[in-house]
């Protein structure tokens, strides 16, 4: 039977085991080992082979099959071991484990050693096996699995049995999770074997035979059975007749004194503080809990005290509660921050009305109010003023302006509509009806045109000339007006109607710093009697759509507010405190550190008027902020050296003889490290630099446009220009840092930008620059042979206040002034010869000077120069800085239209007034028009286009081009209608004169 079984079916297992084998695909086993078998035809028993087991068990059943043929119908059942484990499983009915033998032989038999070691690699962690085991020698242990004829029921008959071989390396693995180790595993069984691992997380690494474990975690010993029954379930009777044969398994854990070394803590202590600071953490919890909540509760208030403010700017209470009462009602109150709350197309709204797409949308809210006035007012000149200033002093003035008429308009119970560039709307009688809005809303004008008057007046210290001279012009008319929310993405509340319409027509025609009403304004203040506010207008005036209307000026804007004058608060201080703005600026010297007082100045500074004083203190501040500069770059770089007053350098007969084709400028030092707005000067240089630029503003004579108020306007547009200079674009470079910017901005200016000197000297030359002018040209100054003339020559007027302005500057009381503006006399040096070049090319009527200037120019920005770069560097420097001062001195005829108009016109009076005191021959009018033109031409242009082809100067140069071009062009098309007009106008003045006079 046997026989014919194996010939039936030997190969046939084979043929499957190898099948199996190739299917695994592993790198572990090569298939290719295990060749095509064919069993014996004949069954052979060996000698020492037992066939009367019962069962038998060939080899060729095995998996993997052996390498040699010849082993393959022996009868594994045949070896005794085997034999008393099938007996022990058939005895016990179960499964049973033989000890941990050696099984070299028997699995070298099917595995090769590299495959046998490349298995349990992937097992344990073989490089820190320890001695000499080999994978053969690692614990392995023979199981005998019972196979019943019913599957899985023991009650059943055995019909056959599963031998394997196990390795106990593989039960040894991912026992721990991920980053537990250092446990201890002892393999014991009752065959008095024991063998121990070293456990690390997922892996495992055999330390030998023997149990290894430290005894002194005896007490934390944990053992696992490794069999399925109890103890009482086994026949130990039976389990005694195969002893040596049948082995039962446990695996004993211990910890290892590793282990403890990692987790070892002072665990209790730990707690009882970590319990402790629980404590305390909570109760500072809640305390914090209290004031989050106490803070955001404050937080949500003022939140909502400023979003009401800014709902209450936009909207009357009244419309505002509305507006409220209607959001609320819709149930979006969350909405309020996200898409515009007033505009919904929410169906659940109870009076609805529809789009013209059909859409439904929220109840409309608005009104007709019968009895309203409405003021418009607009700042005559603002767009002339804006022009000259930076973006930043546009905003400061309007807001500063208006945040007085806001208040004001609070006080009074006025309405603001709205602000549309320098125009401010306000309306009383809405939404809340008042009988006297008429005389109310004069009041507020009133009000509203003293604060005007009385905030650029302090302004101008801060924004510098002509900003006192800005005025109001204000129109208001009464009548009924529709009012409403208009809806959409900006949803205001606006007014419409004729009386809006006309009120603006009254302010647009009505004139600077004077209210102007409609009859029926008119009419209710008499109503209300207030009739003797009413000053008839000389003329009437013609309306658009109107027609001709009477109007009348509202008296008492001129006086003192019902409200006063110390309700303004708007900050009126300059960049140092030590300089008073609150009546205007005095300029007494503190008592000098040598001694000299403030007597030893014969100059009555205290009597220059309000005005100047205001552009006193504006330069003053302008100097101050470069002085800053000054003395920050001057720590870093050298230490003083003139402690005693500079010895008088020996200088040429005139002052125009010392001009230099080039100066040499500083080479480019790292920028110095502070903010100069931060640095404290000594408070007696301060004083003694107020003292000098009024001392100098006393020395302009009271000409109508070489005064020192064009002198601030100068010193205004060279500021302008300087803060200009632009960056440097480095082509592929998007960004650098501060330091090189500032090292190319050295370059690309030519290094005027890094040089506070050059600024200093460029304001305090456009300061000086007309000193003590006479009133006419260089020429006639000439022509009459004053002692001047006989002195200087040529560029008479300009030397003149050179030297004025110098010999005062050297007086001993300014000598920590000057320590403060050159800390050495090289600088000294090098700050006069600046001045010098600067303050004569103000000298702009000369031909032959203009000739030699040209020419200059034109060597400096040769493409073909042979000098150095750094003498190329000054000689760029030097004449860029000339004509900058150019620019400056007739920066009014690169300025808006009515900027040119102002002094074009006073500069006609002044050479006027000349000829009518005799001086000049010829009457200006005569030639004035084409003189203007040629003006424009053959000097304005042609300087504008250079600041524009020097590229120093940015949007400036541009913006100086296009107005030169533009006034170029007016002047062509109005100049003869306004040069009448000048004629008019000073011949009225000379009238207006002689009259006072007699």
């Amino acid at each position: 039977e046997w026989e014919a079984f194996a010939r039936a079916h030997a190969q046939q297992w084979i043929d499957f085991s190898r099948a199996t084998i190739e299917a695994r695909n592993s790198s572990l086993y090569k298939p290719q080992n295990y060749e095509n078998r064919t069993p014996s035809a004949t069954i052979t028993t060996l000698p020492w082979q037992d066939a009367s087991t019962g069962f038998h068990s060939p080899v060729f059943q095995m998996s993997p099959p052996p390498f040699s043929n010849i082993m393959l119908n022996i009868d594994v059942l045949a070896f005794k071991p085997n034999q008393f484990l099938n007996d022990a499983m058939t005895a016990l009915n179960s499964g049973v484990f033989g000890p941990v033998d050696n099984f070299r032989q028997t699995l070298g038999t099917v595995y090769e050693l590299e495959e046998h070691e490349a298995f349990h690699n992937s097992l344990v962690d073989w490089d820190r096996q320890v001695g000499d085991a080999t994978a053969m020698t690692n614990p392995h242990s023979v199981l005998m699995e019972p196979i019943y004829e019913a599957v899985n029921n023991p009650s059943s008959n055995i019909v056959g049995s599963i031998r394997a071989v196990v390795s106990w390396d593989f039960y040894m693995t991912n026992l721990l999770p991920k980053g537990v180790r250092d446990i201890m595993v002892v393999l014991r069984n009752t065959c008095n074997q024991s063998f121990s691992y070293n456990l690390i997380g997922n892996s495992a690494y055999y330390m030998g035979s023997g149990d290894f474990h430290n005894s002194e975690y005896d007490n934390m010993e944990y053992i696992a059975k490794f069999y399925n029954k109890m103890d009482n379930d086994f026949d130990m009777d039976a389990m005694n007749v195969y002893e040596g044969y049948v082995c039962l398994y446990t695996v004993h854990i211990y910890p290892t004194k590793a282990l403890e070394d990692e987790y070892s803590t002072s665990l209790p202590l730990i707690l009882t503080m970590l319990v402790s600071a629980t404590f305390i953490f909570i109760m500072f919890a809640f305390v914090m809990y209290d004031w989050f909540v106490h803070s955001r509760n404050a937080k949500f208030v003022r939140f909502a005290a400023t979003s009401n403010a800014i709902v209450s700017s936009m909207f009357p209470a009244k419309i505002r509660d509305e507006l409220m009462e209607q959001h609320g009602k819709d149930g979006k109150g969350d909405d309020f921050h996200g898409t515009d709350p007033l505009i919904s197309d929410d169906s659940s709204s109870h009076n609805r009305s529809f789009s013209l797409r059909g859409e439904q949308r929220r109840s409309t809210i608005a009104d007709f109010y019968p009895e309203v006035t409405i003021m418009f007012s607009d700042i005559v000149g603002f767009t002339a003023w804006s022009s000259v200033r930076e973006p930043a002093h546009v905003f400061e003035l309007l807001e500063a302006v208006y945040s007085e008429f806001d208040r004001i308009a609070k006080k009074r119970r006025v309405f603001k509509v709205e602000t549309v560039g320098d125009s401010y709307v306000a309306a009383t009688g809405l939404p809340d009806p008042r009988k006297d809005h008429a005389v109310a809303m004069c009041r507020f004008a009133r009000d509203c045109n003293y604060a005007m008057k009385n905030t650029v007046a302090k302004l101008e210290v801060r924004l510098g000339p002509e900003t006192g001279d800005l005025a109001m012009r204000f129109g208001i008319h009464s009548g009924p007006v529709t009012a409403g929310v208009l809806r959409g993405e900006r949803a205001r509340f606006q007014l419409f109607g004729d009386t809006m319409n006309t009120a603006s027509r009254m302010e647009s025609r009505g004139e600077p710093n004077r209210i102007q009403v409609s009859q029926d304004t008119a009419e209710l203040l008499r109503a209300a009697g207030k009739g003797s506010w009413l000053t008839a207008r000389d003329e009437m005036i013609d309306v658009k759509g109107k027609g001709m209307m009477v109007t009348y000026f509202l008296s008492g804007g001129n006086v003192a507010s019902p409200i006063g004058p110390g309700s303004f608060t708007h900050d009126n201080t300059t960049n140092d405190s030590s300089i008073s703005t609150v009546n205007g600026p005095t300029f007494e010297v503190a008592p000098s550190s040598n001694g000299d007082s403030s007597e030893d100045n014969d100059i009555p500074l205290h009597e220059l008027d309000n005005k100047i004083q205001r552009l006193v203190t504006w330069n003053v501040g302008l100097l101050l902020d470069i002085l800053r500069k000054i003395h920050l770059r001057s720590v870093e770089d050298t230490p003083p050296s003139m402690n005693s007053p500079p010895e008088e350098q020996p200088h040429p007969q005139t002052i125009l003889a010392e001009v230099k084709e080039v100066i040499a400028l500083p080479h480019w030092l790292n920028t110095p490290n502070g903010n100069p707005k931060q640095v404290e000067l000594p408070q007696v240089a301060i004083d003694q630099l107020a003292d000098l630029v009024g001392s100098l503003a006393m020395l302009y004579k009271e000409n109508p446009f070489h005064n020192f108020e064009h002198a601030s306007h100068v010193t205004l547009a060279v500021s302008k220009l300087l803060s200009r200079v632009v960056d440097p674009k480095i082509e592929g470079v998007d960004a650098i840092n501060e330091e090189a910017t500032d090292s190319l901005r050295h370059e690309f200016s030519y290094g005027i930008t890094s040089d506070p000197l050059v600024h200093f000297a460029l304001v305090f030359s456009a300061i000086i620059h007309d000193i003590d002018h006479p009133g006419v040209p260089n020429t006639v100054l000439l022509k009459e042979g004053s002692g001047l003339s006989k002195r200087y020559k040529r560029s008479i007027a300009e030397q003149n206040s050179f030297q004025l302005a110098w010999d005062m500057l050297m007086e001993s009381r300014y000598e920590e002034l000057r320590n403060a503006i050159c800390r050495t006399e090289s600088d000294l040096q090098r700050f006069r010869q600046l001045l010098v070049n600067a303050t004569m090319a103000t000298d702009v009527m000369d031909k032959d000077l203009n000739v030699l200037r040209r020419a200059r120019w034109e060597k400096a920005f040769a493409a073909n120069s042979k000098e150095s770069h750094k003498d190329r560097m000054d000689r760029m420097a030097t004449i860029v800085i000339e004509h900058l001062i150019q620019a400056a001195d007739v920066a009014h005829t690169m300025q808006h239209w009515h900027v040119y108009l102002k002094w074009n016109k006073r500069l006609f009076s002044e050479q006027y007034d000349a000829f009518l005191a005799a001086r000049v021959d010829k009457d200006p009018s005569e030639g004035w028009y084409e003189s203007e033109l040629g003006f424009f031409d053959y000097y304005i242009i042609p300087l504008a286009k250079k600041l524009k082809d020097c590229g120093v100067f940015g949007v400036s140069s541009d913006e100086y081009l296009s107005y030169a071009e533009k006034n170029r062009q007016e002047w062509k098309d109005r100049g003869r209608e306004v040069l009448a007009g000048y004629v008019e106008s000073v011949k009225n003045e000379q009238k207006h004169e002689g009259l006072r006079a007699n």
